[in-house]
C-alpha cells in the first residue's frame, strides 16, 4: 500500500515539473519590456540568469537518494507487517492443529475404555469358568477318595498288588519313553514357536506399512466406532466397579486435556494481543504516512525553488521520463519477486503442516502401542498369578499334613513340567527346616500331576517356581 502511494506520488511530481518547465518556459519567451511610442526605439534589454548545473545535478541526486531512503524504508516496514502477519496465521493454525489433536485423543480414549471394559468383562467371565471348573475338579476328587478307600480294602491280595507293581513298571518305562517323545516334541515346538515369533515381528512389519496406508480410512473408522461407543455405554456401566483405576487414569488425563484448553485459551489471547498490536503498528504506519505526505509536500516546495531554468526543466523532463520506465520495470520484477516468494512460502507452510501431521500420528500411534503393551504385560501378569495359584491349590488339596508337623511352615518348590502338565521333576529349593514337611510337599506335587494348564498358552513354562504354605 506504502509503495502504490508512493508511486503515485512521484508519478504526481514529476507532471507538476513539467508544468512547471512549460510555464518557466512561457515566462522567459514573454516579452515584459514597455514599448515606446516614439520614433527613437530604446534598445531592448535581455536579463539572462546564472544557473548552476553542478548545483542542481547534486540537488537532484540528493532527491533521488531522499526518495530511494524513504521507498527503502516503506518496503522494510512493510515487510516486517507481512512477516507479523505470517507468524500469527501460523500460530492460529497451529492453534488449531493442537486442539483436533486434543479431540482425537480424547476420541482414542474412548475407544481404549470400551476396549478395556470389554477385557476385564472376558476376564470375569474367565474367573467364573475357572471357579465353576475348580468345583468339578473337587467333586471328583471327593470320588476319588472313595474309590482310594476302595483299593485300600484291596491291598490285602498281595498277588493282585505284585501283579499290578510289574504292570505300573512297564507303564513307567512306557511313560519315560513317552516323556522323551514328549521333550522332543516340546524342542519341536519350541522351534515352531521362534518361527512362529519372526514370522509374527515380520507380520507386524506388514501390519506398520498397512496402518500407513489406513490413515485415510481411519477419520471414517472413528465415526463409526463413535455410533458404536454410544450403543456399547450402557455395558461399559455394568463394569464400572472392575475399572476404579482406570477411572483415575482417565480423570488425569481429562485434567491434562483441561490444562491444555486452558493453555490453549491463553494462547488464543496472546494471539488477539497480537492483533491488537498489529492495529496500533498499523496505525503508527498510517501516521508515518500522514508524516510522509507533508515531507513530500515540503519537496514539492523545494522542487519548484528549483525548476527555474528552461534547459534545466527540459534535462529534468527527459530523466523523469527514464526514471518513470526504469521505476516501472523494477516495480514488475518486484512484483514477479513477490509473487514467487509468496509461492515458496505456501509451498513451505504446506510441507511444514505434513511433517507436523505425519509426527503426531507417529507419536499417537507409538503412544498406542505402549500404552497396548502395557495393559497386556498387566492382563499376563495377572494372568501368570492366577496359574501359580492354581497350581498351588491343586497341590494344597493333595497334600497331607505328616505327623507331629507345626502349623506355618513353608517352602519354595520347583517343578520340571512337560506339555500337559505332566510333572517329571520336583524339588524343595527353599526349604522350611522340617525334612518330612518338605519331602511332604515333593509327594503333593507328584500327585498332583499333570498341573492344571494357563489359560493363555504363552504362559506355559517347563521350569516354574512357587511358594507352598499349606493353610491351617
Amino acid at each position: 500500500m506504502f509503495k502504490g502511494l508512493f508511486d503515485n506520488f512521484r508519478s504526481g511530481l514529476l507532471a507538476v515539473l513539467v508544468h512547471l518547465a512549460f510555464l518557466a518556459t512561457l515566462l522567459v519567451s514573454l516579452d515584459w519590456t514597455p514599448k515606446t511610442t516614439g520614433s527613437a526605439q530604446q534598445p531592448e534589454v535581455v536579463q539572462a540568469f546564472a544557473v548552476d548545473e553542478r548545483k542542481v545535478r547534486q540537488e537532484l541526486q540528493q532527491l533521488q537518494a531522499q526518495d530511494q531512503r524513504k521507498r527503502q524504508a516503506e518496503e522494510d516496514r512493510k515487510r516486517r507487517l507481512d512477516e507479523q502477519a505470517v507468524k500469527a496465521r501460523e500460530q492460529r493454525e497451529a492453534e488449531e492443529r493442537r486442539m483436533d489433536e486434543a479431540r482425537q485423543k480424547a476420541e482414542e480414549e474412548g475407544a481404549r475404555r470400551q476396549v478395556e471394559s470389554e477385557r476385564l468383562q472376558r476376564m470375569k467371565e474367565e474367573q467364573e469358568r475357572v471357579a465353576a471348573d475348580r468345583r468339578a475338579q473337587e467333586e471328583r476328587l471327593t470320588h476319588i477318595a472313595a474309590e482310594q478307600k476302595v483299593a485300600e480294602e484291596r491291598k490285602r491280595q498281595a498277588e493282585e498288588d505284585q501283579r499290578r507293581a510289574e504292570e505300573q513298571r512297564r507303564q513307567a518305562d512306557a511313560e519315560r519313553q513317552r516323556v522323551e517323545e514328549q521333550k522332543r516334541q516340546a524342542e519341536e515346538d519350541r522351534q515352531r514357536a521362534a518361527e512362529e515369533k519372526r514370522r509374527l515381528e515380520d507380520e507386524h512389519k506388514r501390519i506398520a506399512v498397512e496402518r500407513q496406508r489406513a490413515e485415510e480410512e481411519q477419520k471414517r473408522r472413528l465415526e463409526e466406532e463413535q455410533r458404536r461407543l454410544a450403543e456399547e455405554k450402557r455395558k461399559t456401566e455394568e463394569a464400572r466397579k472392575h475399572a476404579e483405576e482406570e477411572q483415575r487414569r482417565v480423570a488425569e488425563e481429562r485434567r491434562k486435556a483441561e490444562e491444555e484448553q486452558k493453555r490453549l485459551a491463553a494462547e488464543k489471547k496472546r494471539a488477539e494481543e497480537e492483533q491488537k498490536r498489529l492495529a496500533e503498528e498499523k496505525r503508527r504506519a498510517e501516521d508515518e504516512q500522514k508524516r510522509l505526505a507533508e515531507e513530500r509536500r515540503r519537496a514539492e516546495d523545494e522542487q519548484k525553488r528549483i525548476v527555474e531554468d528552461r534547459r534545466k526543466a527540459d534535462e529534468a523532463r527527459k530523466k523523469a521520463e527514464e526514471e518513470q520506465k526504469r521505476l516501472a520495470e523494477e516495480k514488475k520484477r518486484a512484483d514477479e519477486a513477490r509473487a514467487r516468494a509468496e509461492a515458496e512460502r505456501r509451498q513451505a507452510d504446506e510441507a511444514r503442516g505434513r511433517k507436523l501431521a505425519e509426527q503426531a500420528m507417529k507419536d499417537a500411534m507409538a503412544e498406542e502401542e505402549a500404552q497396548l503393551g502395557r495393559a497386556r504385560e498387566k492382563l499376563l501378569g495377572e494372568a501368570y498369578k492366577e496359574y501359580i495359584s492354581q497350581i498351588q491349590d491343586k497341590v494344597q488339596r493333595q497334600w497331607l499334613r505328616p505327623q507331629g508337623i507345626p502349623r506355618g511352615l513353608k517352602c519354595r518348590v520347583r517343578v520340571k513340567q512337560i506339555p500337559g502338565g505332566e510333572v517329571v521333576e520336583v524339588r524343595v529349593v527353599q526349604g522350611s527346616g522340617n525334612a518330612a514337611f518338605d519331602q511332604s510337599v515333593e509327594r503333593a506335587v507328584l500327585k498332583a500331576s499333570p498341573l492344571p494348564r494357563p489359560r493363555d498358552p504363552s504362559l506355559f513354562a517347563q521350569d516354574i517356581e512357587f511358594i507352598f504354605e499349606p493353610e491351617g
